[in-house]
């Protein structure tokens, strides 16, 4: 049975390091079968190992606050892989870009209790995002943040080292119209 990743922001997309690292087994991820997932209008995609569950997400943020979009996951054998954008409503101010983008780094690293490895800024066609590595008991992850205007994008995979150059992969798939 499929899990769904949680929908919170970044922090608790890191959450589900739980669910990776608890595999007994590394098996292949059906390379063979690569999703290329464009949710909405098409201006981002990323390449799953496969088909992901999709699913709309509304998280509430804390003062009457919602923020909604879209997740997709999906769970290997080797652990799991993760995508979601979501808008910022019009009412929340927004920080400056490197300092939520460090932020939700930060934050997430924080709340997962994990140690941040590598930690680079990343563009792609004029989307400014972060790009890390982390490690937590049991497993490692890669994942990347971005921002665009009032959307907030987000890839993750997470599970047991072995899997760890498949996470890189899946992150490194990331791509976005110009524009």
């Amino acid at each position: 049975m499929a899990r769904r990743l949680p929908v919170a922001l970044i922090g608790a997309l890191l959450s589900v390091f739980a669910i990776g690292c608890g595999v007994t087994a590394l098996e292949a991820d059906s390379p063979d079968d690569d999703y290329k997932y464009r949710p909405g209008q098409g201006a981002f995609s990323v390449v799953f190992p496969s088909s992901p569950e999709i699913a709309p997400v509304d998280q509430q943020l804390g003062a009457g606050i919602t923020m909604s979009g879209t997740q997709a996951s999906f769970e290997a054998p080797s652990g799991t892989y993760g995508a979601m954008i979501a808008a910022y409503p019009n009412n929340v101010p927004l920080l400056p870009l490197e300092q939520g983008l460090h932020g939700a780094r930060d934050g997430a690293i924080s709340a997962a209790s994990a140690r941040l490895g590598d930690s680079k800024p990343i563009e792609i066609n004029g989307h400014h995002g972060i790009r890390f590595n982390f490690s937590v008991d049991g497993g490692v992850g890669e994942a990347a943040v971005f921002n665009k205007g009032r959307h907030m994008y987000i890839v993750i995979g997470v599970g047991r080292e072995e899997a760890r150059d498949r996470f890189a992969k899946f992150v490194g798939s990331i791509d976005f119209e110009e524009g």
